[in-house]
């Protein structure tokens, strides 16, 4: 049942981004043939006004067809004489090829909100878990089990998440850490090392067992900081496939995904609407990449016709769209092998990975 459950929420997470297309479609008078929920034969349709919306038999995604890029009979083309998509200005065209994408990061803030203000969130403590070996805070000294309860003058409360803090906006180098080891208070004084361009001394926190419920208005600041966080993660997780620091073997497609976010539902309701939310901003800033087939490739070929002044051939767009989805197509069969290959690995993997904050 649970991934029944899993399935259904990434298959949301799609409709949501095809909503987005539909609204925008709309609102800039693009004519919409049909907005599907699913894929596959027709199970029920109802046409309201000029767009018939309708439920397909395979519940896996979503789709909407758009007047001048989904014609494919001539009654299309109705609609394309002058209510199609390469009819209109530039500025419509571009928000409604961008406003899939950010109503997936829309939905991903929401999910984050709605977790923090209601199942809370999970701060890491400030009890030292594990000490790394060769790191400052190693060379000082510290010991697991120890208790951090001031970074310089300021007092981190019992949160994890406060030293990390207190630590990056330190104004003195070395730090001042005072820490109580078995009910004795000892003092450090460290010099944090640099990775990333973050600041860090090499020790690891227990994760800690409470959660604590944010207001509305705190919610809404960690929500825009996971958002943040989760879209430069995936410009991060890039980057590390071009370096080569990543192989194609070691990327994990749909199955993968749906694999993880079940053992995130079996973990709990809020870690599995975190892994949603990291998710549906995943696809959202994925989408906007300038690459063939995608809604950043069209935003791309938009573009070259604002700075050309004129409109690209409309064949040669279609064959380099056609061309680009095939080889995506081929890409993603591969990482669907892959995922089937190594599902007991990553499996197992999963289970025996533990959240840990790391400063």
């Amino acid at each position: 049942m649970s991934f029944v459950i899993t399935f259904l929420a990434l298959s949301f997470v799609i409709v949501i981004h095809e909503l987005g297309h539909l609204l925008a479609a709309k609102w800039a008078d693009i004519g919409v043939y049909e907005f599907s929920i699913g894929m596959g034969p027709k199970v029920v349709g109802k046409k309201w006004g000029e767009t018939e919306y309708s439920i397909r038999l395979f519940p896996i995604g979503g789709s909407v067809k758009v007047a001048g890029m989904d014609d494919s009979t001539d009654d299309d083309l109705v609609f394309a004489k002058d209510r199609g998509a390469y009819q209109k200005k530039p500025l419509p065209r571009a928000i409604m090829l961008a406003a899939g994408s950010v109503f997936n990061i829309i939905l991903g803030l929401i999910l984050f909100v709605l977790v923090y203000s209601g199942s809370g969130v999970r701060f890491p403590s400030t009890v030292i878990s594990s000490v790394m070996p060769d790191t400052p805070a190693h060379t000082a000294g510290f010991l697991a089990g120890d208790d951090i309860v001031k970074v310089n003058n300021t007092v981190v409360h019992g949160r994890g998440d406060k030293v990390i803090g207190a630590l990056q906006a330190a104004h003195t180098i070395p730090v001042t850490i005072e820490v109580n080891r078995s009910g004795n208070v000892k003092t450090f004084t460290v010099t944090p090392m640099n990775r990333n361009g973050k600041r860090i001394i090499g020790v690891s926190f227990d994760p800690g067992r409470g959660v604590t419920k944010l207001p509305p208005l705190t919610a809404i600041k960690y929500g825009l900081l996971a958002t943040t966080a989760s879209v430069k993660s995936v410009f991060y997780s890039l980057k590390l496939i071009v370096l080569g620091h990543v192989k194609l073997n070691e990327m994990a497609g749909v199955v993968g995904i749906v694999q993880m976010a079940n053992e995130g539902y079996q973990s709990g309701v809020d870690i599995f609407l975190q892994f949603m939310a990291t998710i549906s901003i995943s696809l959202g800033v994925f989408n906007l990449f300038p690459l063939p087939a995608l809604d950043g490739g069209h935003l791309t070929f938009l573009l070259v016709e604002v700075l050309t002044g004129r409109p690209l051939n409309r064949k040669w767009e279609a064959l380099i769209s056609n061309v680009g989805f095939a080889l995506l197509m081929t890409l993603m069969v591969f990482i669907l092998i892959n995922d089937i290959r190594h599902w007991s690995e990553r499996t197992h993997l999963i289970q025996e990975t533990k959240v840990k904050q790391n400063p």
